[in-house]
């Protein structure tokens, strides 16, 4: 998780996890790297990452354990 929240503070990373609780699948462009936001220190271990997603606009909770897959960049076409 380290390897995602360091490349989450660098730019755009794509996030594909399963909604909790509707079991819907979401891929989601989001950063850290934002002038909305203020970084504090993240866990590696934590068990959700608040992140802000930029086809929302808004701040985005993700449990960690529901991650499919993340990858740099916006979704891919």
């Amino acid at each position: 998780m380290a390897t995602l929240i360091e490349s989450l503070k660098k730019g755009v990373v794509t996030i594909d996890f399963t909604k909790i609780n509707t079991g819907e699948r979401r891929v989601m462009p989001c950063t850290l790297n934002n002038s909305n936001i203020t970084i504090k220190n993240i866990a590696p271990d934590s068990d959700s990452i608040v992140v802000w997603a930029l086809d929302k606009e808004d701040f985005r909770d993700v449990i960690v354990s529901t991650i499919n897959e993340w990858y740099v960049g916006y979704p891919k076409a």
